[in-house]
């Protein structure tokens, strides 16, 4: 097991719903610190510390994250991948939804609804090698947390090394392809879907938003942020795992040729 493979019977694509939805609503309380949670009361940071432990928990039954998934260099049936993929994409739209059914843009006075337009112009501008790096370094740290969650045998032990990367996410707003299919979305949420309301409130001028585009979001944002996860995620930690299932294979080998001597 030292691979990290999920033990978990439950299926998979409902895992990985899951997964997203408590990601969602980690997501959502990045937005509302303003992208600044260190900064914020103690109240906030023991919300912040509850969904962490929330979405923790899901990893531990056996969530996976598209890209962060501890399968990454192990033997995976590609249908098990696109389940994965599948559920995380579920688990986001029904996040979105209900931000717009919720009337999101109005939350905190219309801050939420305002930090959320800011926040996603802001991930919209950054340079194309600038996000792959931090979205290697991102995802390098997710995946080993997760990894080590698995191979980990007591139940506070797994929490422990799943909760501090959360923890490191809120606080800083580390860039992941999953992640960023929610932030910069609820900008887009907002955007098209707030009621004349929020615009009186808020004194935002919709027109400077204008370049939060589904064009914008794949080629400025998800293609470098996707191709740096897959660095950090499939080019490190998942060679850790085909080392690890090498050593595994060569050891039966070696027993084996034993046996025939």
């Amino acid at each position: 097991m030292l691979s990290g493979r999920r033990t978990s019977h439950a299926h998979p694509f409902l895992l990985a719903t899951l997964t997203m939805v408590t990601v969602g609503l980690c997501a959502s309380l990045y937005v509302a610190s303003g992208g600044e949670l260190e900064h914020q009361g103690i109240g906030m940071q023991w919300l912040a510390l509850t969904f962490a432990a929330l979405m923790g928990g899901a990893l531990m039954l056996g969530g996976e994250i598209a890209t962060s998934t501890v399968s990454l260099g192990t033997q995976t049936l590609l249908w098990q991948r696109i389940r994965i993929v599948l559920g995380n994409l579920l688990g986001i739209a029904i996040v979105l939804i209900g931000v717009q059914a919720l009337e999101g843009a109005l939350w905190l006075e219309t801050d939420w609804g305002a930090e959320a337009l800011h926040l996603a112009k802001q991930k919209l501008s950054y340079g194309f090698w600038e996000l792959v790096g931090l979205a290697a370094l991102s995802n390098l740290g997710l995946c080993l947390a997760i990894w080590l969650s698995r191979i980990a045998e007591q139940p506070s032990l797994k929490l422990m090394t799943l909760v501090a990367p959360i923890w490191l996410f809120l606080n800083t707003g580390i860039e992941h392809v999953m992640v960023n299919l929610l932030l910069v979305p609820f900008g887009m949420v907002v955007l098209h879907g707030a009621p004349e309301l929020f615009w009186q409130l808020a004194a935002c001028d919709p027109d400077a938003y204008g370049d939060l585009t589904l064009r914008n979001l794949v080629c400025s944002n998800l293609i470098p942020v996707l191709l740096g996860n897959l660095v950090g995620g499939g080019g490190v930690v998942g060679l850790i795992n085909l080392w690890l299932d090498r050593g595994s294979d060569d050891a039966l080998w070696l027993e084996s040729l034993d046996e025939d001597r």
